[in-house]
């Protein structure tokens, strides 16, 4: 029998989601949250896949970096980077995905790293000394659940500092049958590298390893474009994120 205290924290959170979720032309809606909890946090410790995307973020970062992570979800991610450099912020349309992440960072002790409810369109509303601002910024997972994936590159240099980097990770199109329900575009890679090239004078695609589902293990499957917003010579990564991170 369902505890009378439990149906009313229910209501009362449904309640707050129909008054405080986003409503934005570029967010399409994402009930993974809502449905699943915060299953990137599950992921780190259990998915070789999802640690794979992490540890080519993290091995981009410098102890004294600023990180902005668009679109950050549950923000496993997020606090992952955040031990690794000085400072991390993470934004979200979502409402669940903020919520949660505010828990698990705080459960995790993590109090580098900030997370705010926001759409793309108003970043420099709820970050007005963003501009500029951030070593690097990178979105995994997020330009291809975007109706208009400019408006992600276009904040992610306009918040990225001269010579900083911007990192955007998305899954390599393979078909229409495999393609996520969630997903409005995927992206072969010449067509991510012109899209890239579009926003960003030096781009770089890197390919890495990724199982999609219970799927076989594509062996490149997923694919960043590593960028900076002027000319100058782009770190490669190095792959020495720790493993300490995902346990």
């Amino acid at each position: 029998m369902t505890n009378p205290l439990d149906m009313l924290r229910f209501k009362l959170q449904d309640l707050r989601r129909l008054l405080f979720q986003t409503r934005d032309r570029n967010f399409i809606g994402f009930p993974k949250y809502r449905n699943h909890g915060a299953y990137h946090w599950r992921n780190l410790s259990h998915s070789d896949t999802y640690q794979r995307l992490v540890e080519y973020v993290v091995g981009h970062v410098a102890p004294t970096a600023r990180c902005l992570d668009l679109g950050c979800g549950d923000a496993a991610c997020t606090g992952a980077v955040a031990q690794v450099c000085h400072e991390t912020v993470g934004v979200d349309a979502d409402f669940d995905a903020i919520r949660l992440a505010k828990t698990l960072l705080f459960e995790h002790g993590i109090q580098n790293c900030q997370v705010y409810q926001t759409p793309l369109s108003q970043v420099s509303r709820i970050l007005p000394t963003a501009t500029n601002s951030f070593d690097i910024v990178y979105a995994i997972d997020v330009i291809e659940h975007l109706p208009n994936p400019e408006e992600l590159l276009h904040v992610a240099a306009n918040c990225c500092k001269p010579r900083g980097v911007v990192l955007i990770g998305t899954p390599v199109f393979q078909s229409r049958e495999s393609m996520s329900i969630h997903h409005v575009r995927e992206y072969t890679v010449d067509e991510f590298r012109s899209l890239m090239t579009e926003h960003f004078a030096v781009v770089r695609i890197e390919t890495i390893p990724y199982q999609r589902g219970k799927g076989d293990l594509i062996p490149d499957g997923y694919m960043f474009a590593v960028a900076q917003c002027e000319s100058a010579r782009l770190a490669t990564f190095s792959g020495s994120a720790s493993r300490e991170l995902f346990k």
